[in-house]
């Protein structure tokens, strides 16, 4: 998603209207919410003050610099702090004195492509100077009232699913839906003791920070895994005398002396995957024959593809390719052009894969090493064409060097070994966001209770409080 594509209309968000004030109540009835014992059932509007902001993107040389949160800050993000890279702008002192974030202020984003993805939020908890909140954002700050809100609880609060539904109903438009300041502050809320915010807030909290762990394992993998890979494929596994480039067509720029290189086309089959058509044809469809498609692929989780969602039937299958598993696929269209992975199961391919055979000279893990480490390469390759796609002639131009197969294993062993690491971390990582959404759904609704648990409230939790 991209900010600049985000155009709210600012008359129409900071409208104040009274259309739906009497429906409020029923849309969390409609959700099946009913408020727990001792929970407070409020609209957002009586936690504290709604408002837009003025700032923009723009610096003049007679203001004041400042930091801006933008709606990409606030749609990423569960926590507004300084330890995200903020905009730099401009702002006259009227503009920072009414748009400056505080600690305890909760920022949305009033607008999206999609009414689902709307209403986003996050929570400012540090004292920030001159960092304020651009016209892409809402915020809310809590006043003095008798309405206890956890500042760390708040963000999680926000962020309910049952939250999300109400603002998903609320949300108007065709091509750019919006909500405005009178469908947040109608919006309602369950507010629990603060005892018992806490321990949501900890239980929610260690739950993300195991998250968080697991992708910075992930990325430090990745590093690790990148800079074998560029060592491996441009001085070898075993130590060579290396030959600088030739004018190689491919991302190395020396490759080991006694090394062979040949194209691609040079040294297999490469041929296209084919979509049985027309696709409204029934008959071609809903098969028990597996249909491998872009979108089954995940390629932090694994080198092969080996479950599918859409199927085809005999007579769809003579209309597509088919291929064996353990076949090498290349993606050759789209945002994610150039990748490999393997098929996991016999079926027909997709006309989005590149199908490559008869590669005798390889072990076929090593060419999936290798075409991924290319990956950056191939898609300059397939932005030079009208449309992001790389043709089979494309890809098989692209220079490979052929090591010993010896090598090739120990390469192959050497990249699995860190890959295992990067599939494990996405794996859990999957898992305790799956485990997070169902956390939130059970605990912010009050399905599950906490006050009569015996949960550990975690200092981070307690410095927010």
């Amino acid at each position: 998603m991209s900010e600049d594509s985000i155009q709210v209309g600012l008359d129409e968000i900071a409208e104040n209207g009274q259309n739906n004030r009497d429906t409020s109540r029923r849309h969390i009835r409609q959700l099946g919410i009913k408020s727990p014992e001792g929970w407070k059932e409020i609209r957002i509007g009586e936690i504290g003050e709604l408002d837009t902001s003025s700032v923009n993107k723009k610096s003049d040389v007679e203001e004041k610099s400042v930091k801006l949160v933008n709606y990409m800050d606030v749609y990423e993000n569960y926590v507004i702090d300084d330890k995200i890279d903020y905009m730099e702008v401009t702002a006259p002192d009227s503009q920072i004195e009414r748009s400056q974030v505080v600690p305890g202020d909760i920022l949305f984003t009033p607008s999206s492509e999609e009414p689902g993805d709307i209403g986003n939020s996050a929570v400012v908890t540090e004292e920030m100077e001159r960092t304020l909140h651009s016209y892409h954002t809402v915020r809310l700050r809590p006043a003095s009232n008798d309405i206890q809100l956890d500042i760390g609880f708040s963000g999680w609060l926000m962020n309910a699913p049952y939250v999300a539904k109400q603002f998903s109903r609320r949300a108007t438009g065709s091509t750019r839906y919006t909500l405005t300041l009178n469908d947040f502050a109608e919006t309602r809320v369950l507010v629990p003791p603060v005892s018992e915010q806490r321990k949501i807030s900890s239980v929610l909290y260690t739950v993300d920070q195991a998250i968080q762990k697991n992708k910075e394992i992930r990325e430090k993998a990745k590093s690790v895994e990148e800079v074998a890979k560029t060592e491996f494929f441009t001085q070898g596994y075993s130590e060579w005398e290396v030959q600088e480039s030739v004018g190689w067509r491919c991302r190395a720029n020396q490759f080991p002396k006694d090394w062979k290189v040949k194209t691609a086309d040079e040294l297999m089959e490469i041929t296209r995957g084919a979509s049985p058509r027309p696709r409204s044809d029934d008959s071609l469809f809903g098969g028990d024959i597996p249909w491998i498609k872009i979108g089954d692929a995940n390629r932090d989780e694994s080198k092969r593809i080996e479950e599918v969602d859409s199927y085809v039937t005999e007579k769809g299958k003579s209309k597509s390719k088919f291929v064996e598993e353990g076949t090498l696929l290349v993606a050759n269209s789209g945002a994610t052009c150039g990748f490999s992975i393997f098929a996991g199961v016999d079926g027909c391919v997709h006309d989005g894969w590149l199908v490559l055979r008869g590669y005798d000279d390889f072990s076929p893990d090593f060419l999936y090493h290798y075409i991924n480490w290319n990956y950056d390469y191939l898609q300059s390759l397939s932005l030079g064409s009208a449309q992001t796609n790389l043709s089979t002639s494309l890809f098989g131009r692209l220079d490979i060097p052929i090591p010993p197969l010896q090598e090739q294993q120990q390469i192959v062993e050497a990249l699995d070994s860190v890959g295992e690491i990067i599939a494990l971390a996405s794996t859990e990582i999957d898992r305790l966001q799956r485990l997070k959404q169902g956390l939130m759904q059970n605990l912010l609704s009050g399905e599950v209770r906490t006050h009569d648990k015996d949960i550990e409230v975690v200092d981070d939790v307690l410095q927010y409080g």
